[in-house]
């Protein structure tokens, strides 16, 4: 179903007999049903108008402040891209709630509430409550609001947004009110910050009188995080990383030596406006090379599955959220977690033909910025943010890398040219790297996109060869695994070649890869094992054939006694 619209959902909450509050929860792209007058998502998601009555269930959302997709940019006056457009949009509907009430005619009266007055004052109080209840630096009694005052200036507001709720004033009165309320906020403002500086000019001066040392708070120590020694961030040892990457990812030596020639080169640079794309087959090793790359080297790897994403403010994962659990996994450690390794894996996903595609080439123009060094609010919840649950993070010294298959690319350039050609490596490889214009083109990527990421690292696909030696070399091979495991029961696995090269063969043809070795080496060990366990003590080794590969029942057994059996 196509995403003709995007909305605001919002959700009921019922505060008296026929009285209900609309509070955004979320905001969402969709189709208007011509029947029921409904707004469908693509993942099925039905929500009614804000002006349907019909129902009052509470689970029950509904929609509102719709506006075509591809509209979005010329609503806003071509004043923001699309992705800026959608920013803009989101904070506007939140700024609004809605009050609704049955009217004296049995009908309803719904009323839209600029919420910003009073989230402002609120923010204030939550964040320095000692100041709204003792006062920060009490002035003179002559100037003191009496008690009395105060409480009736609380009563006056409240009467105010009672009478807003009942509809006691026209449009432009509640314009007059709402401009008189942001001018209050102003000079509000203003006075609070005067007694901050008043506050701190006074302690200057008494810890000069009474030669007091201002007491500073001591942060707690940060819990560091998995695989980190400390927060500090080495220079990158490549010879030492690159040998111990290649004992585990095996047939990718020149890939993951300039993964981290690049990532060392990356780090060093002052400006850091671009990233790498990492490209190869499903099951080559993309995410398996970053994650050990991540343990090797003193820095943070947040992975980010960019199937995943969706605009700002959409149904899905965000990079604020993302952010807050890497700022979490480093121990809240904020220095930490803005010198991490990001991989945006899956990103070839996100190509598409149309601009607005919120969950396609909107999430890589909204990477632009990330990739370019801006400030998030990294939070646990998007809908709910409070001091301890949000942190302003900067990406602007991250190192990003973007993975993908890129199959649209690398499909036609398979095949190998005939004759004298491809009779060396290197034309064979001139013949073989896609262009830039290739990823725009075939993969739909973004110019701007593609222009950050000059660096482009392709894996080696895989063949039966490199499949074999992962199986045999690999320090965190499934078959290594799997011996470790036979050799806790005392007894010894042995395989033959023809059921390394099946097991390589049927990954192969099943287009697994590496990752799916462990699943085939599982599937035709488990029943001699299962033999090994229940027979403790009776047998010396187990012997794995080509006939195992495709019938886990067909292996042969050594008993202690040196005889054998089938």
């Amino acid at each position: 179903m196509p995403e003709k619209y995007f909305a605001t959902v919002m959700k009921k909450t019922p505060v008296g007999e026929n009285d209900y509050v609309y509070v955004v929860d979320s905001i969402t792209a969709g189709d208007i049903d011509e029947e029921t007058h409904m707004l469908v998502t693509t993942n099925g998601n039905k929500y009614k108008r804000i002006d349907d009555f019909s129902d009052f269930d509470e689970n029950t959302l509904y929609y509102t402040n719709i506006i075509e997709v591809d509209r979005i940019v010329e609503i806003y006056n071509h004043q923001y891209d699309f992705s800026d457009a959608i920013h803009e949009y989101e904070k506007r509907c939140k700024d609004i709630v809605y009050y609704v009430t049955k009217g004296p005619n049995g009908g309803f009266i719904m009323l839209p509430i600029d919420k910003r007055p009073y989230i402002n004052a609120m923010e204030k109080v939550q964040n320095d409550p000692d100041a709204y209840e003792e006062g920060v630096n009490p002035v003179p009694k002559e100037e003191t609001i009496e008690e009395d005052e105060e409480d009736a200036y609380i009563e006056s507001l409240k009467d105010l947004v009672a009478r807003i709720i009942e509809g006691k004033f026209s449009p432009d009165e509640l314009i007059d009110i709402k401009y008189r309320l942001l001018e209050q906020k102003e000079e509000l403002e203003a006075a609070i910050e005067s007694v901050d500086i008043h506050r701190e000019a006074l302690e200057e001066e008494l810890d000069k009188i009474t030669g007091r040392k201002p007491e500073k708070a001591t942060p707690p120590a940060p819990t560091p995080l998995k695989n980190q020694s400390n927060s500090q961030i080495e220079l990158i040892d490549v010879n030492d990383v690159f040998n111990k990457v290649t004992k585990v990812l095996i047939a990718q030596d020149q890939p993951a030596r300039r993964m981290i020639v690049e990532l060392s080169r990356l780090d060093r640079m002052r400006k850091k406006d671009y990233g790498i794309l990492l490209t190869g087959q499903s099951g080559a090793g993309k995410t398996l090379m970053m994650q050990l790359i991540g343990r090797y080297l003193n820095r943070p790897v947040l992975y980010i599955d960019s199937t995943q994403l969706t605009a700002a403010g959409f149904v899905g994962q965000s990079i604020e959220q993302k952010l807050w659990e890497l700022y979490e996994d480093c121990g809240r450690d904020l220095k930490q977690a803005e010198r991490a390794i990001v991989f945006f894996d899956e990103i070839d996903k996100k190509g598409s033909e149309k601009k607005s595609d919120i969950s396609g080439q909107a999430v890589l123009n909204m990477l632009l910025k990330f990739l370019d060094g801006t400030k998030y609010t990294a939070c646990k919840n998007q809908q709910h943010q409070t001091a301890d649950t949000s942190v302003r993070i900067d990406t602007t010294n991250m190192l990003i890398v973007g993975g993908g298959a890129f199959l649209d690319v690398y499909e036609e350039k398979k095949s190998t040219p005939c004759g004298f050609v491809a009779s060396t490596a290197e034309k064979k490889k001139e013949q073989t790297e896609p262009t830039m214009t290739e990823f725009i083109e075939k993969a739909m990527m973004p110019k701007e996109f593609m222009g950050r990421v000059p660096v482009i690292i392709h894996l080696n696909n895989l063949n039966i060869d490199s499949l074999r030696k992962i199986l045999l070399e690999s320090e965190d091979s499934a078959l290594k695994l799997q011996e470790e495991v036979f050799a806790e029961e005392g007894v010894k696995l042995t395989t033959k070649d023809g059921y390394i090269v099946a097991i390589a063969s049927k990954a192969l043809e099943e287009k697994i890869g590496a990752r799916g070795l462990n699943k085939l080496i599982t599937d035709s060990t488990w029943q001699a094992y299962d033999e090994v366990i229940s027979n403790p003590g009776e047998y010396d080794e187990v012997i794995l054939t080509e006939e195992t590969v495709e019938n886990g029942k067909s292996f042969q057994l050594i008993k202690k006694t040196n005889k054998k059996s089938s």
